[in-house]
């Protein structure tokens, strides 16, 4: 079974708690069974910095930026410097305040996600947490989809006007 699993950090690259881990884990486990994952991060420093030997697997040009695809042992990472390469965490700046375009950021990864699961003709996607929750919508049933919610207290609720900024259906 070929599995895209999108999650916004996977230990030891990026962790900021038990998302981390898991998104090591259950990839690993799933490995042994003998099924071909594929793990979709965004391109932190740190990501950048702990997998030296990335490679172009493609471009893409999605809500007006620019980004590459980058691939290396059974890793995607999506590159955005001017979204993901910035000095403090994956949802926070260095002071502890939400970034203020975190939908756009983890918007850029669900759209992402939604092409690179196409293009591997993946038999299913893993959607981890709200980072990753517009995945189901975005690839409308083109490929079976899990959500799965590992911290109820982080929803990732945004102001509306993000849908239209997203480029996502009014309805949403």
């Amino acid at each position: 079974m070929r599995v895209l699993f999108v999650t916004p950090e996977c230990a030891p690259l990026t962790k900021t708690g038990g998302l981390g881990d898991v998104s090591a884990a259950l990839p690993a486990a799933l490995r042994a069974l003998g099924h071909d994952v594929r793990i979709l991060v965004p391109g932190y420093r740190s990501v950048l910095e702990g997998l030296l030997q990335l490679r172009p697997a493609g471009s893409l040009e999605l809500l007006g930026f620019k980004a590459s695809l980058l691939e290396e042992k059974g890793f995607f990472v999506l590159d955005c410097a001017e979204l993901y390469r910035r000095d403090g965490g994956p949802y926070q700046d260095a002071a502890g305040a939400d970034w203020p375009d975190n939908p756009l950021r983890f918007g850029l990864l669900a759209k992402a996600a939604a092409l690179a699961a196409r293009g591997l003709r993946a038999d299913v996607v893993h959607a981890n947490d709200w980072p990753a929750g517009l995945v189901p919508l975005l690839l409308n049933k083109d490929v079976p989809c899990v959500l799965t919610v590992h911290n109820l207290a982080f929803q990732g609720n945004f102001d509306a006007a993000w849908v239209g900024k997203l480029g996502l259906p009014p309805e949403c």
